[in-house]
Parts: structure tokens; sequence; C-alpha cells
């Protein structure tokens, strides 16, 4: 049967529904009212079973399953893949072939797909498409009741259109028309229905805005979440809650959008893998000490004193930290232990190092900035992991000074570290193989190499303090970096530990 296209698309069938339903008139208003084609959302695909069903899915997601589907069941479901018509009609069509004891059947399959969210749910009115909710059904909006767009919703453009999303519900809402957008403008301070429709009609372009269309759009957008008001949740938990941090927070977890999740390939078929290690660049590597792990292990704290020594600590000795100890935490935290190459079973390079990174991308690249270090001149360096070395960038610019002052001023110390380590992420690496969850599978590597250099680091007793943020702009003024293919991600200072701190 094929494959749905654009959301709140209409064959000529779906336009002469809303036109019939239309010409009844808006009850008793005088106006022509705004009816809801319901079609399949964009991406459902229907397939014939062997045995005589019908199986619908969406992408990758489980198929609804409909057993002995009747005539007048495959007549609504062809009309939801065609276009779509009104759920009055939708019935209709059902009784012609079934009679009256199929509508409960149809009714019920009906619901069962707008629950799994495969149906999409368009406004029109006068032979246009207002606004169309995908993945949700429309709430019917409270008589008096006022709404107002939630400061948690965001519009955005994405594949040439309008969309309104909301961290409060799985759906979208796709503006069509300047009459739902008038809608949605109204919307930025509490009305009721009624109060929408006066100020819809005072934007330009949109007198002809009917009390019908106001009120099924109102209603779209609760159905996504996207209006206050609805019982989303108190003030008091919204409080503690930024715009950036719940889309954020939403957009990375399931439960609240069916956006594609996790390990897709999306870019398998476009882009090549970007490469388990960064091209070696131009100059000498400078190799840094390489420790005996035999011999550590013999003759290493004790992890369960590592872990109890464990503390962010923020000021640093009189002694510099030596490169020897620098090249002995790097190493131990962060080198390459091998590579594994791509293979029939492998999509793209791998490797293992002492931290761990989701899927094994390693995306993380650490640079080091020295202030001060016995062994090794002040400058700033890329650690070139798998040949346990550094690279040099540049000596102490403006840039990688303000890079040691920045942290300074976030972690409150009274002088710069004597080591910063700066961590940056090569993104494409990520987002190669994850959908939905690149960035935050990032952060949480980046939590990982944390951990392991705060132990190491306490085991080698040296000071170290992850630091809270930084300026990732003027890392990649520093670096000259391209800020969307690599940038910081986080830092973590290090240095030698004060006498009064040694072995607490």
């Amino acid at each position: 049967m094929g494959e749905r296209g654009e959301e709140g698309e209409r064959d000529g069938r779906g336009e002469q529904a809303a036109r019939g339903e239309q010409s009844e008139g808006g009850q008793g208003s005088g106006e022509p009212c705004a009816v809801h084609v319901v079609s399949f959302r964009r991406g459902v695909a229907i397939a014939e079973r062997p045995d005589g069903g019908i199986e619908i899915r969406r992408g990758e997601e489980p198929a609804v399953g409909i057993e002995r589907a009747t005539p007048g069941l495959r007549a609504v479901v062809e009309a939801l893949a065609g276009g779509g018509d009104t759920e009055r009609r939708l019935l209709e069509r059902a009784a012609r072939e079934d009679g009256g004891a199929g509508l409960m059947e149809v009714a019920h399959h009906l619901a069962r797909l707008a629950q799994r969210g495969l149906l999409a749910y368009t406004v029109a009115r006068e032979g246009r498409r207002l606004a169309t909710l995908a993945g949700a059904t429309p709430e019917e909006p409270a008589g008096g009741a006022r709404h107002a767009l939630s400061r948690f919703a965001w519009i955005r453009s994405d594949g040439g259109a309008w969309v309104l999303e909301s961290p409060f519900g799985r759906g979208r809402v796709e503006i069509h028309d300047a009459e739902a957008a008038a809608v949605c403008h109204a919307l930025a301070e509490p009305r009721t229905v009624e109060e929408v429709l006066r100020a819809a009609r005072g934007t330009g372009g949109t007198g002809g805005t009917s009390i019908e269309a106001v009120r099924a759009i109102v209603g779209l957008l609760l159905g996504c979440g996207a209006l206050d008001g609805g019982g989303r949740g108190s003030e008091e938990a919204l409080a503690g809650w930024t715009f950036h941090d719940l889309a954020f927070h939403t957009r990375s977890r399931q439960g609240r959008h069916d956006a594609p999740y996790g390990a897709t390939y999306a870019h398998r078929e476009t882009l090549a893998p970007s490469p388990a290690v960064k091209p070696r660049p131009p100059g000498e590597i400078v190799p840094l000490h390489r420790p005996d792990l035999e011999a550590l292990a013999a003759t290493d704290v004790p992890f369960t004193q590592v872990l109890e020594r464990r503390r962010s600590i923020r000021e640093h000795g009189e002694r510099p930290i030596r490169a020897e100890q620098l090249g002995e935490l790097l190493y131990r935290a962060a080198r390459i232990r091998r590579i594994e190459e791509r293979s029939s079973g492998r999509a793209y390079e791998q490797t293992r190092r002492p931290y761990p990174s989701g899927g094994a991308c390693h995306a993380l690249e650490l640079y080091p900035v020295v202030r001060t270090c016995d062994g090794l001149g002040p400058g700033l360096y890329h650690y070139r992991a798998d040949e346990h070395g550094l690279s040099a960038l540049s000596g102490l610019t403006r840039e990688a000074v303000a890079l040691l002052e920045g942290a300074r001023s976030a972690m409150g110390a009274s002088a710069p570290p004597q080591v910063l380590i700066v961590v940056a992420a090569r993104f494409p690496r990520v987002s190669w193989v994850y959908e939905s969850i690149a960035y935050a599978t990032i952060l949480k590597d980046v939590g990982g190499l944390y951990q392991t250099l705060y132990l190491v680091a306490s085991a080698m007793d040296l000071a170290a303090c992850a630091v809270g943020g930084g300026d990732s702009d003027l890392f990649v003024r520093a670096t000259g970096l391209d800020y969307l293919a690599e940038t910081s991600v986080g830092e973590i200072a290090v240095g030698s530990r004060a006498e009064d701190q040694a072995r607490r």
C-alpha cells in the first residue's frame, strides 16, 4: 500500500471532505467552520500480511497488526494513507462496506493508531490547511480557560515546514498558514479562545479567522503540550528548569518524543565515518613518560584508598608538576590501548582506552594548556593518544592565558592552574552513529574521563579539579579549529599538591 508523504498532505478526496463538512455551516455562526482531517503521519508504511491482515509501522517502531481486516476497515486504512478524511466520513465509509456492526471495530483501531502516534490531525478551513498535529491527539479547550504558549515550547524550521514542539508532549504541530501563525502569536499571553480570536483578527491578513478554527488550533497545541494551563506540572517543580535544560533532557531521553533514537547510523549512506585517530599534524611530537604498569600494579595505592582520597583540589603547590608526572597521568587515564579496524561486523574504527565511551567512539581530544611544568615548556598542546606524545600548537598566547584565567575564576582559586587539560569533542564521529543522544553521549564520556583522571591523580598524589564551565569560542580561537567539527566540552585542572594537601 506504500508510505505516507508530507504530514497533513491531502489528496482531492480529503479536500472534498473538508469542503463538504464546511458547507454545513459554523454552528449558526454564519462562518465556514473548521474541520479535522485525519490521516497517517509522515513515514507510516502499510503492508499486506500473508494471513490477509494489515501491518502498519513507522520507522523502526513495532508494527501495529490488524488481523482479518474487514472491507470497511480496509477502506478506512486506504483513506488514511491516501490523504485522509474527517473522522465522521471515515466512519461513513466503514458503514457503507460493513454496516453498522463494523463501526465499533473501526473506532477501536483508530484509537489504537492514535495511541501509537501514527495519525496526523489537520485543521482545514475553506479548503486550506491551517495546522497539523502529528504523533498526538488534539484536546478540547475547556470553556473560559486561558492558555498561553509555554515558555518551554519552541518553533523552528524543519524540512521547509514551520514546526512547534514542546517537552511536555510527544507530538509536533506544523504551521501551514498565516491564520494559524496569528493564533500562535496571540497566545504569547494568556487568553481564552474568544480573546485569541479577537487578537488574531487584528493581525494582518487573517480577518476571516473563525471561532471554530481558533478552537481547533488551540486543541492541536494542547495536544502537543505546548500551552500553559494544561496540567503539565506544578510551577514549583518547573521553577528550577531552564528552557534549554528541559529541551535537552527530554530530547536526549525516551518517552517525550518519537524522533529516531540511538545507534541508527543515519549518515551511513552519505558520509564516511570520522577516523578513530585524528590525522597526525606536521611537526615533531614531544614524547611523554611511559610508566611501568606491572610495577605500578605491585606497588600502587589500594583502590579503596584511592576512592576515599579523591577530592577536588583547586590550589596547587609551590613546586610545579613534572613532565614525567603529566606523562604518567595521561598514559594511565587516556592513552589508546589498541585500534580496532572497520570490518563486516564493525561499521567504523573503534579504539580501546582506560575510560569508557559510548559505542567505543572515543571522540574526546585532550589539549593541555601548560602554565608551568618542570621539563615541559609553557604553551598549548594536543595530546596524541595513539603515540603518547604532545603536539605543540602554540605558546602561551593571549587566548591560552585567557583559558587558564577562566579556569581560575570558575574554580575560585587564587592562581591559574599549573596545567589545564581542555577536553574537546569531535562531534561528527558520534553523530555518525547516534541520533537524539549524540551530544548526551559525549557529555557522559566526559564524565567517565573526568573520574578516570581524578582517580589516577589521586593515586599519584596530584591535585585535580574538574572545572564547572568554559569558553568554547575562546578555545576555538586558541586552536584554530572549526567550532561545529570540534570544540571544548570540558576542562580539568591538574598540578602538584601543596605540602599540607599531600597524602590526605
